[in-house]
C-alpha cells in the first residue's frame, strides 16, 4: 500500500473506500478469516494501519523530513538560522542566491 501513496493521496473518497476494502480483504485472506467477521481487530493484530491512516502517516513522515533538521530537512540548511523575527536579513535565501 505505501507504493504509490503519493499517487493515490489526492484521490477521491470513493477511491479510498475501493483501497481499503482490497487491504481489508488480503487482511482476511492472510488471517483465515470469513467474510462476515470484523475486519478491524485483524488490522489490529497484523499492525496494519487503514488506508486513511497510511495516507496521514506518510504526509506527517515526509513533513519531518522536510523541516526538521534532525531528520535530514531541507529547509532548515537552505534558510539557516536566518529565518526568524530577528534576523538581520528577512531574505537569507534570495540574497545568498544572487
Amino acid at each position: 500500500m505505501p507504493y504509490c501513496s503519493s499517487l493515490w493521496s489526492n484521490t477521491t473518497q470513493a477511491n479510498l473506500e475501493k483501497l481499503q476494502a482490497v487491504q481489508n480483504f488480503a487482511c482476511r485472506i492472510l488471517c483465515g478469516a470469513k467474510t462476515i467477521d470484523h475486519v478491524t481487530p485483524l488490522l489490529k493484530d497484523l499492525r496494519w494501519l487503514s488506508v486513511r491512516q497510511q495516507l496521514y502517516f506518510r504526509f506527517a513522515v515526509s513533513m519531518q523530513l522536510w523541516f526538521m533538521p534532525g531528520g535530514g530537512g531541507v529547509l532548515p540548511e537552505k534558510f539557516g538560522r536566518g529565518v526568524g523575527p530577528a534576523s538581520q536579513n528577512p531574505y537569507p535565501f534570495f540574497a545568498q542566491n544572487l
